[in-house]
């Protein structure tokens, strides 16, 4: 029980008022595990040697592309958006994350790294978390990168070795 409704149930217990205040609860939500998993091997992808501040904002970014009308609307669906081969191979280089068709191995190795990201992925997915790229749903990496794309939107945050950018005037 979070201690906020804790606190305000002892409140109410030893309160001299008779009516008992109403306490909204969010019904739970069914969280899907592919996307758990989906979510999870993006921010292992692109973050696992970031600070845990550096996987939320990966994960967020990936979150807010879900919310957008500009991209698929699963978890899943964002992180495989590419184009394809005829083989249903991606396309090198044609994805929205490069870790996804870069040609390299996507290999996922157990270990603090990924239980780190899963956990990222999994409180992302199942509370409500301050989003620290304030609605973000570009980044990349300066060391690696440096996107003509980069030009055309507002700059947000540099979290990391991340830079975060959004669409120009959306707040």
């Amino acid at each position: 029980m979070g201690r906020s409704i804790f606190l305000l149930l002892v409140l109410t217990l030893f309160s001299a008022n008779t009516a008992a205040p109403q306490i909204a609860v969010k019904p739970e939500r069914v969280i899907d595990p592919e996307q758990v998993q989906c979510l999870a091997a993006n921010i292992y992808h692109e973050a696992r040697g970031e600070s845990l501040k550096g996987k939320f904002a990966v994960g967020h970014v990936t979150l807010n592309r879900v919310k957008s009308t500009l991209f698929p609307d699963s978890i899943c669906g964002v992180v495989y958006q590419a184009e394809y081969k005829e083989n249903g191979l991606p396309k090198k280089y044609r994805c929205q994350f490069s870790w996804y068709c870069d040609g390299m191995s996507d290999t996922i190795f157990a270990g603090d790294a990924w239980k780190d990201c899963f956990e990222v992925a999994s409180t992302l997915i199942n509370r409500e978390i301050q989003d620290i790229t304030h609605g973000s749903t570009h980044y990349y990496n300066g060391k690696l990168a440096n996107p003509k794309w980069a030009k055309a939107y507002s700059f947000v945050a540099q979290i990391d070795n991340h830079t975060f950018h959004k669409m120009k005037g959306v707040l």
